[in-house]
């Protein structure tokens, strides 16, 4: 019994020391998320229990959490935590490329599938919107008259009963993202941004410059918009203020806007211009703390104290991934995704 009782004491300290050593050399990931609490000054990597090879479609921010879509579902994360608590969430092992808040909750977007909702916080998703019988639902915003919008690629319609019956209030064109702010209705398109002002009932076009719009924000009460570039990629290295992607900003709820990448341009060409190792340089993202304004471009985050007209670069990047912005309160992250071939 002796001799049994000191093999296993053997045998259990060499499982608790190896089971120590494996757990000190299994690699942590890195290099996927960044925060900032002081206004980009420095950038504390949040990546830890994230997957390694992590790759982020998009990211949410609410209150106190945030939510990033991966081709596996979604990993949402406190971010009242010291350290990062990333956790998988358990009923949704979809690719997810978009989260929306609507209609007092959270939606999934699946590019094929549509939208899933969450039901009341508790993690559990359920698909919605079924009766649509329309390819691509894009995304899905709350309208100041209580309604909620949807767009795709045949439109945008409205509903008056949470989802159960649609209207469309907009044809004839794709809407890929429709935004709300200050009581305006914002929808960007292949052709430039379409503008409401009762709710969705009617549109009309502004920022129609014949380029397709990659997003548009509403923050600290202006909005901003980013166009996609043109050309090809030898027309945009020789000649990049013509046809490379703009960032532009209305201070008038839309109606009128303004661009503020010229400052920007000499900066984003600093990058190697091998054809072969990298596509057109672009404007990713746009997103703002305090009155600073931050800016993702292929070669990293810029930030502007002044509008854009002069930008200075607080954090670089290399590779085929571009920054993608959340802020929580005074703190923003900064996600790694793909950004194409």
């Amino acid at each position: 019994m002796q001799i049994l009782m000191i093999a296993f004491f053997f045998f259990f300290q060499s499982f608790f020391v190896g089971r120590q050593i494996q757990e000190c050399t299994n690699p942590v990931a890195s290099n996927i998320i960044y925060q900032s609490k002081d206004g980009g000054r420095s950038w504390q990597d949040f990546s830890a229990g994230l997957p390694l090879n992590f790759s982020a479609q998009s990211i949410y921010s609410d209150v106190d959490k945030l939510i990033l879509s991966h081709d596996q579902g979604l990993y949402r994360c406190n971010t009242k935590s010291a350290i990062p608590n990333w956790t998988q969430e358990t009923f949704l092992n979809r690719p997810i490329s978009n989260v929306f808040k609507c209609n007092g909750g959270l939606y999934a977007q699946h590019f094929e599938e549509g939208f899933y909702q969450e039901i009341m916080s508790s993690g559990v998703w359920v698909p919605v919107f079924s009766n649509m019988n329309v390819n691509r639902l894009r995304s899905i915003v709350d309208a100041p008259d209580g309604s909620i919008l949807l767009s795709t690629d045949k439109g945008i319609f409205k509903s008056t009963d949470s989802g159960v019956n649609w209207r469309q209030v907009c044809a004839d064109i794709g809407v890929y993202k429709i935004i709300l702010g200050n009581g305006v209705l914002l929808g960007t398109t292949n052709k430039g941004l379409i503008r409401s002002t009762d709710s969705g009932e009617h549109w009309e076009m502004t920022l129609e410059d014949g380029r397709s719009m990659r997003t548009v924000k509403y923050l600290g009460g202006r909005f901003y918009a980013i166009s996609n570039w043109s050309g090809t990629f030898k027309e945009v290295m020789a000649n990049p203020v013509l046809y490379s992607n703009r960032l532009s900003i209305s201070e008038d709820n839309g109606k009128t806007w303004r661009r503020i990448d010229e400052n920007l341009t000499p900066i984003r060409f600093t990058i190697t211009a091998d054809e072969s190792k990298m596509k057109a340089p672009s404007i990713n993202d746009v997103e703002q703390v305090g009155e600073s304004l931050f800016c993702s471009m292929d070669n990293g985050i810029f930030k502007s104290n002044d509008l854009g007209k002069t930008w200075k670069m607080v954090l670089p990047n290399a590779g085929r991934q571009s920054f993608q912005f959340a802020v929580s309160g005074n703190v923003i992250y900064a996600v790694l995704v793909f950004s194409g071939c």
